[in-house]
């Protein structure tokens, strides 16, 4: 399917990004406390039980290590928002608060539509400098997948994302070129990039 069909991308300017009202993340509510436990994450599940993310740290270090942080809770989807870190690469789980399984995974961090009709994530990947948007939306169903596209012109710095939603189908990012990720440059050489989700 063309993906003109499915999104309509277009540049807008600095001015007009920072115009843009910052919508905070106010759909994640960090309620548990005492969650960390030693060297793991225990999250309580219906019927008194907890389900358990377990670091683990390799003997050599390294790549190896994988390291789980907890986030909140998205009561949208009735999930808990975790973190698993592994060679300075960042993913992102829901987990389902009532039976503790997975619900959904996302390669950037998941940014909640204003009215909850959709779960948008920005990630570049590695040294390849991919880019992958993905969209899901959100119904009394659950979580379904809209679609995931692929970019190779633009990238986002994974410590600093900023996306800004204009209205529940409409959002802007902040994104520059690959050659300028992770460098002193690439606040000079930022793109705003607004994106509108069609149907």
């Amino acid at each position: 399917m063309n993906i003109d069909s499915l999104l309509n991308m277009e540049i807008i300017s600095a001015s007009e990004f920072n115009a843009l009202p910052t919508i905070s993340n106010s759909f994640i509510s960090e309620k548990l406390v005492n969650y960390k436990k030693e060297d793991k994450l225990v999250l309580p599940i219906d019927s008194n039980k907890v389900v358990e993310f377990k670091d683990f740290p390799s003997r050599e270090g390294g790549c190896s290590d994988t390291f789980y942080e907890y986030y909140g809770e998205i009561e949208k989807v009735n999930s808990y928002l975790i973190g698993a870190m592994s060679c300075d690469v960042y993913e992102y789980t829901l987990v389902d608060k009532n039976t503790g399984k997975d619900k959904h995974y996302f390669e950037g961090f998941p940014f909640l539509s204003p009215k909850g009709k959709h779960l948008v994530s920005v990630a570049t990947i590695g040294y390849d400098y991919e880019t992958r948007l993905t969209i899901c939306d959100i119904d009394n169903r659950g979580i379904k997948k809209y679609a995931t596209f692929h970019f190779f012109s633009w990238a986002v710095n994974d410590q600093n994302i900023r996306i800004k939603w204009i209205d529940e189908n409409t959002f802007a990012l902040r994104a520059v070129h690959p050659l300028y990720l992770w460098r002193e440059q690439e606040e000079k050489f930022a793109q705003y990039i607004k994106v509108k989700i069609l149907r």
